[in-house]
């Protein structure tokens, strides 16, 4: 057996033993986990609305869960005792799964790395959610806990793949992995008493984006050595409870006569495939209308038992896209009026 897939917990009789580290080199190490709590619709309205009699679950949760890392080396025979650095833990609604989705993360400068840490951090902050809501459900179920990432120490940096990557054999989507590896993908559209032109040219306005999109923090246009078009983005992105300003580059196919933008994945840190289109067509004398469409593949597996509640989160994220888009046809229109 590979020495790297031998347990280290283990002497050579076969006893527990701790692993000695003094040897190792002090370097900066970070992990990071995730869980999902699938609390019912009972339960989650009454977090939501934070009418639990023992008061604000989410909050006292991610103190729990800070509380929870610190104390790792307690609960886990054969862990260190780390000085950490840094513990954060993050609670989040999803509304369509009924759920609270949470993520930690811990950091130390140390010999040891901090994945037990992150794990504990969650687990705990999960555990408290639990407890704080038992006497409305017991059906209540935690899930999906796990490492997503760690940084640092001999083994270096490691990032879960999704599933389609991290399969063996074609045993069948997520297969065993309790993840899913479909791409996310919502669609919507509206009804805009424009011309249709007039809103294309919003559209294709790539140094306006961030003024009109509430996602896109700042946007630039550049072009390839062919001539090909790129839109370089940076984008505020949420999902579950992973949230962040994320770098992204995306090649754009403009067919002004169909009146059809199309944005397609060159670079992301936070996704593996994308495609966005746009589709603005006229109805009646003055109108159109516009159709979004957004299929995205996140870097990180989605947990299984969020995975049916996807297409509901990505549908609510597309609306939100085309209410920034209605607000700025608004805002163009009262500018065109006469008088104005």
């Amino acid at each position: 057996m590979d020495a790297a897939q031998q347990l280290t917990h283990v002497d050579g009789s076969g006893r527990a033993s701790m692993v000695d580290v003094a040897g190792k080199p002090p370097s900066s190490r970070s992990a990071s986990a995730s869980c999902l709590v699938l609390l019912g619709r009972p339960a989650f309205d009454l977090v939501k609305a934070n009418a639990l009699a023992k008061g604000d679950v989410l909050s006292i949760a991610q103190i729990a869960g800070i509380q929870g890392a610190k104390q790792t080396s307690a609960l886990i025979p054969l862990c260190h005792n780390i000085l950490l650095s840094k513990v954060a833990v993050q609670l989040s609604l999803v509304e369509e799964a009924a759920a609270v989705a949470i993520t930690a993360t811990a950091k130390c400068v140390g010999q040891t790395g901090v994945e037990m840490e992150a794990l504990t951090a969650a687990g705990v902050a999960a555990l408290t959610v639990y407890d704080m809501c038992k006497a409305v459900s017991k059906d209540i179920e935690i899930t999906a806990l796990r490492l997503d990432a760690k940084e640092g120490g001999k083994s270096g940096s490691w990032l879960r793949p999704t599933s389609s990557s991290s399969s063996s054999s074609g045993s069948g989507s997520g297969s065993g992995s309790g993840s899913s590896s479909s791409s996310c993908r919502g669609a919507a559209e509206i009804s805009a008493h424009n011309n249709a032109d007039l809103v294309y040219n919003i559209l294709t306005d790539y140094d306006s984006c961030a003024r009109v999109f509430r996602n896109i923090a700042d946007t630039k246009t550049v072009f390839t050595p062919e001539g090909g078009k790129q839109v370089v983005q940076a984008c505020g992105w949420s999902f579950l409870a992973f949230k962040g300003t994320f770098d992204v580059a995306l090649a754009v196919t403009e067919e002004p006569g169909q009146r059809l933008l199309v944005f397609r994945l060159v670079e992301s840190s936070f996704m593996t495939d994308f495609e966005g289109r746009w589709q603005v067509s006229p109805s009646a004398p003055g109108c159109c209308r516009v159709e979004h469409v957004l299929a995205v593949k996140p870097l990180l597996a989605i947990p299984a038992a969020v995975a049916p509640y996807t297409s509901s989160i990505f549908k609510k994220q597309v609306a939100l896209l085309l209410q920034d888009l209605q607000a700025e046809i608004e805002r163009q229109a009262a500018a065109q009026a006469p008088g104005n």
